[in-house]
């Protein structure tokens, strides 16, 4: 539109000119400051080129503000590109932080129920305790797509920091799929403290480096709960995944493990 206008405008001017070439001279009537007409005579030999000129300018100007507007738009772009990046930057540093604090707690609520239950059982042998004291636990993960399973273990127990918080669970039930027995009698691994039989010399026979995680790992895991966050179907064995019920290729998008004492 902008280039039509332009067009119409230069057509205009340019046969206004030619109309006035067919005079050299061209009488102005003018009034003076005490508003008395007077005559000027304007010489229009050169009036076609400098309106061609002026045309010509005109067009400059134009197409110079319409490149400027066009590299504001870019500077816009770039900047939100920016912000965006930054942006993704800083949601993977909550969800790592995320990771961390949910490993401690973990490690923190096992530390309590172990010592509470020391305190109500007394001297009595750590052996005998861990049968005598169970608990149910339930687990509840749910996929990206919004499906949810469960599995419920009617075994649950943790020895103390002396069995490195050996595993006891069995019984299971649900539509998630037993991935629990694998780890039956096992002691918890962290990345800083392997208690896994697991043997790896590239990764320390640790497989809490190994699947980036804490876990009552064998060699490696059949759940792996405390593994990385990572998006719906990327994932190797070290995001969160249950293998009996989406396989250990997928990483869920939550989990859910409760617990109640029998």
């Amino acid at each position: 539109m902008c280039k039509t206008f332009i067009y119409g405008f230069t057509l205009f001017v340019l046969a206004s000119a030619t109309t006035s070439n067919s005079s050299e001279n061209v009488e102005v009537r003018l009034l003076d400051n005490q508003n008395a007409p007077l005559v000027a005579t304007l010489d229009m030999t050169k009036a076609d080129e400098r309106i061609k000129q002026f045309v010509s300018d005109a067009i400059e100007t134009k197409m110079k503000n319409i490149e400027k507007t066009i590299k504001s738009k870019k500077f816009v772009s770039d900047a939100l590109k920016v912000i965006m990046t930054e942006q993704e930057m800083n949601l993977r540093s909550q969800i790592a932080n995320f990771e961390r604090n949910l490993t401690d707690q973990l490690t923190n609520y096992i530390d309590n129920k172990v010592n509470k239950t020391e305190e109500e059982k007394g001297n009595q042998n750590i052996h005998t305790m861990t049968k005598q004291v169970n608990y149910e636990l339930r687990v509840d993960i749910s996929d990206f797509d919004g499906n949810k399973a469960y599995a419920r273990y009617v075994t649950f127990s943790v020895g103390d920091e002396s069995t490195n918080y050996r595993l006891t669970v069995g019984g299971c039930s649900g539509n998630a799929g037993d991935s629990m027995i694998y780890h039956n009698g096992q002691a918890f691994t962290t990345k800083d403290r392997d208690n896994d039989p697991w043997t790896s010399s590239t990764y320390n026979n640790n497989c809490g480096i190994y699947s980036q995680g804490a876990w009552w790992y064998k060699s490696c895991a059949s759940s792996n709960l405390n593994g990385l966050y990572l998006e719906g179907g990327k994932i190797n064995v070290k995001g969160m995944f249950w293998n009996g019920w989406m396989g250990s290729s997928y990483s869920m998008k939550s989990s859910t493990m409760m617990i109640r004492r029998l």
